[in-house]
């Protein structure tokens, strides 16, 4: 895939929690998100499928290096808000 889209650069990554709420694991920490998505623009997107409006949170790197995680969020983003955005920019 890298030499087809030479050039390209993953934004990020998304996975779901269904009932646990958004948060990185330490798996999702260790194997996925500090091997593959390390550059500071990268992130991460996790969604809670099993609450009404899909809670998610969207993980970025601090200014520090550190990724932010489930204790950094007072409110979660409602991914049927982020969707309707993004269906109106059409």
């Amino acid at each position: 895939m890298m030499d087809e889209y030479l050039g390209n650069v993953l934004l990020g990554w998304f996975h779901t929690h269904p009932g646990h709420t958004p948060y990185l694991s330490d798996i999702d920490l260790k194997k996925t998100h500090e091997l593959f998505y390390t550059r500071p623009f990268q992130v991460a997107i996790v969604l809670d499928t099993l609450t009404e409006n899909f809670d998610t949170g969207i993980f970025s790197r601090k200014k520090s290096g550190q990724v932010n995680n489930k204790a950094d969020f007072k409110h979660w983003v409602a991914w049927k808000t982020i969707a309707g955005h993004l269906n109106n920019m059409h």
